[in-house]
């Protein structure tokens, strides 16, 4: 029977393998921590020195270390030499007046016999914010009716212009007024009442509920006439925003429903319509079934099953939402997410750079190809690995 003997030199060699092959099992574990540290690192530096919106708050700050406790040394001040010149933050104090106000000038002068001998070498003045209470006026529409000496014809008058309600009394200014007062400033008609009777003005609240009626079919037509835009720009990006509306059924609760939003970022146009519901059937009704284009959305379910059955419609999802599962999966201490946001932080570079340069959007859409097409291809392969795995 043949035996296999192993020389010393064989044991070394698989020796050496085995040790090969751990340092290089290390090796990965250790740049997968390293990658995950510099990612909560990078974390840290943005919520504490980024916009105020990520920033910590003082319990996440205390939490890091990062708050000054009783026995700890106070942190030195920052010395104009060490900073090249410091800025301080101004708190408080007066600003500047606005300088588009109409000035009133307001002369106190001395008595005659105070002047006597004297030279006027300045002016102090004094500056202050005043207020007086909403101004009406009268608006006189003049039009001069001209007559034929033999009375040929009828007298002859100008056209009156185009009102915006016939026959209302008021005029658009008063009109707008009253929609702003309602709607951005949320003042009810019979507030608004008793607000203008102040000012001497005294239109009650019945007529300016007809004077809303009748800006809302006006405005009806521009709705129309902005979604006629939109649809002709052949590009859409569609979203909607939850919002709570007072449900009549059931006094005094809430029910959900949803602000559509559909923007041309091309014209640029925007359409706002309020929904009750979050259905398809609201997209169905925005976009005619003959219509072709780009339409750009987030990853709710209703989107796909809408146009799914539209082959004129080429729909693409909001790479800013993708991020936003990477980095859960990232902070869930799943590293094979960490090429994935090198990725998409590599395509928001490019998006930088084009916009830095000021392309226009066919040079745009060449440097894209030329820079992103790679990086893209990459990420289709790197997701479809993860999804498998």
């Amino acid at each position: 029977m043949n035996t296999v003997t192993a020389t010393p030199q064989d044991l070394d060699r698989e020796a050496l393998l085995s040790r090969v092959r751990e340092l290089e099992s290390l090796l990965k574990n250790s740049e997968a921590r390293c990658a995950k540290l510099q990612y909560k690192l990078d974390d840290l530096l943005r919520r504490m020195y980024g916009p105020k919106s990520e920033k910590l708050n003082p319990a996440q700050r205390l939490l890091f270390g990062l708050t000054e406790q009783p026995g700890m040394l106070p942190t030195p001040p920052r010395s104009a030499a060490g900073t090249g010149g410091s800025r301080r933050k101004r708190r408080g104090g007066r600003r500047t007046p606005p300088q588009n106000l109409p000035v009133r000038r307001e002369v106190i002068d001395l008595p005659e016999e105070q002047k006597a001998g004297l030279v006027k070498i300045r002016e102090e003045i004094t500056e202050q914010i005043e207020y007086t209470p909403s101004q009406f006026y009268r608006r006189q529409i003049v039009r001069p009716v001209y007559a034929s000496h033999e009375c040929a014809h009828a007298p002859v008058v100008a056209a009156l212009p185009p009102q915006v309600i016939p026959q209302a009394g008021v005029g658009p200014g008063f009109i707008t007024h009253v929609l702003i007062s309602k709607y951005v400033d949320h003042v009810p008609l019979y507030r608004q009442e008793r607000m203008d009777a102040r000012g001497g003005i005294w239109i009650g609240r019945q007529a300016r509920c007809r004077y809303v009626e009748g800006a809302a079919h006006l405005l009806i037509t521009i709705h129309q006439l902005l979604k006629r835009k939109i649809l002709e720009s052949r590009y859409v990006q569609v979203d909607e925003t939850f919002t709570k509306l007072l449900d009549p059924d059931r006094r005094g609760r809430s029910r959900d429903a949803y602000l559509w939003g559909y923007h041309a970022p091309d014209v640029p146009a925007i359409v706002l319509e309020f929904s009750p519901s979050r259905s398809g059937a609201i997209l169905h009704e925005f976009f005619p079934p003959d219509w072709r284009g780009d339409v750009q959305s987030d990853g709710a379910k209703m989107y796909p099953g809408v146009f799914k059955h539209r082959p004129n419609i080429r729909r693409f999802e909001c790479i800013g939402h993708l991020r936003r599962y990477v980095l859960e999966a990232i902070k869930a201490d799943d590293m094979q997410a960490l090429p994935l946001l090198r990725d998409i932080d590599e395509l928001y570079a490019i998006e930088r750079q084009a916009a830095k340069l000021g392309l226009t959007p066919d040079r745009r859409g060449m440097f894209r190809h030329a820079k992103a097409k790679r990086v893209l291809k990459r990420l289709q392969r790197r997701f479809s690995i993860t999804i498998r795995l």
